[in-house]
């Protein structure tokens, strides 16, 4: 389980953009991969539109409040709770990534994104 949270840590690393991130992205992802935002006007999106979507604004490094795993024989899914810059402080997203281990490595195969007000008390 850990080296899976690790492999999501490290994903979630690369919205930052540090050098290199857009290859590094497309060996992390399956062929197959999709992205769901907490959006419904946006599209779900594949491997090229996301890295295009990602190029396209700032970086934003995440930071994570929260993280859970699950693994169930070549299948694991990780859940974040986080922020990033460019999104309210009163607003949290909770970030689920669907895995597979593929021989020697893990690959993202669905990234869903929803986006939760924390309401001022």
């Amino acid at each position: 389980m850990d080296k899976l949270l690790d492999f999501d840590r490290r994903l979630s690393g690369l919205v930052a953009k540090p050098a290199g991130w857009d290859d590094e992205f497309r060996q992390l992802v399956s062929s197959g991969f999709t992205r769901r935002s907490w959006d419904p006007e946006t599209p779900v999106r594949g491997v090229d539109e996301v890295v295009e979507e990602i190029e396209a604004g700032p970086g934003r490094p995440v930071r994570v409040s929260a993280e859970h795993g699950w693994l169930h024989s070549k299948l694991g899914v990780v859940t974040t709770t986080c922020t990033w810059d460019g999104i309210s402080d009163d607003d949290d997203v909770q970030v689920v990534r669907v895995y597979t281990r593929y021989t020697e490595t893990w690959r993202c195969e669905y990234w869903q994104e929803t986006r939760a007000h924390r309401p001022a008390v």
